[in-house]
């Protein structure tokens, strides 16, 4: 059984890294002043700080359908029996929708795996989906290895900028301007139980507090018990990111934790705007 996997450009994996490991990456749309953009093939994460910085306020968009319809066909052309596609959360993208037409036009069986997430989550389960296919796991035994891991899984995220996510409809203009005024701001969250939507998860009032929030937090999350892969994520704003990284490391010494830190993905670094953090974590998928 010869089986495809599939992610999309909000995993952050470059067109080499998804060539190396044999793993399909359909780029999504940045618009930035009309001009439409491949995510990591016409612009990449730092191309996009530089241009918000210039007060770029860019759109998104799923990946364009005839870059779609090409890959699937190409999978039937080379022989592939089915595909199993990690794509961008269903309640930030319709992307899984067009792959299901897609499929079902070159009559090629695909698994969509809802991982209600988007960046580090989605590049991780990607990545070791692709693992297990190579172990020669079925698409049934993967569905039962992967899905009460992403169950357990979950985002917390710190924008600093409200001005994006009252574009995107996130925040009301006078919700935001209030926030602002008042030097409110939330904490937002994508998980399983939003499926795959933002939400807010708090509301705090310095950013000292929100760190503090998103640390202590995440740190109860993590069962001992467990093996974790926790990725702390930032839009231009590091030393935040390594800081915050060493306050959760002193909260959870002698556990099975492994912390990286990374990017925000430029597709979605344009919703969350700059000096935006995030804290993303999943049980360790053994592969």
């Amino acid at each position: 059984m010869k089986i495809a996997v599939i992610s999309d450009s909000g995993c952050g994996m470059s067109e080499k890294e998804a060539q190396e490991r044999g793993i399909f990456i359909l780029p999504l749309q940045l618009i930035i002043n009309d001009i439409s953009y491949r995510d990591g093939v016409d612009i990449q994460a730092d191309d996009l700080y530089a241009k918000l910085k210039e007060g770029a306020l860019p759109k998104t968009s799923m990946p364009v359908m005839s870059d779609i319809d090409t890959l699937f066909h190409q999978l039937k052309e080379e022989g592939y029996d089915q595909a199993i596609a990690i794509p961008l959360s269903t309640g930030l993208s319709s992307t899984t929708q067009s792959l299901n037409i897609a499929a079902e036009m070159e009559d090629l069986p695909l698994t969509c795996i809802e991982v209600s997430s988007t960046c580090c989550i989605e590049k991780y389960v990607t990545i070791q989906v692709k693992k297990l296919v190579d172990a020669g796991k079925t698409v049934e035994e993967i569905k039962a290895i992967i899905l009460p891991k992403i169950a357990a899984s979950g985002t917390l995220i710190y924008p600093n900028d409200l001005n994006h996510l009252k574009r995107g409809g996130r925040l009301t203009p006078v919700a935001a301007s209030l926030a602002t005024l008042l030097k409110i701001k939330p904490i937002l969250k994508i998980d399983p139980s939003t499926e795959g939507r933002i939400d807010v998860e708090a509301k705090v009032r310095t950013e000292k507090k929100a760190e503090r929030y998103m640390v202590e937090n995440i740190a109860l999350r993590l069962m001992k018990d467990r093996s974790y892969q926790v990725f702390i994520i930032d839009s231009d704003c590091r030393a935040k990111a390594l800081r915050m990284k060493d306050e959760l490391e002193q909260l959870i010494v002698g556990q099975d934790v492994a912390i990286t830190n990374d990017n925000i993905y430029a597709v979605i670094s344009s919703h969350t705007g700059l000096d935006c953090i995030a804290i993303q974590y999943i049980e360790t998928i053994e592969a």
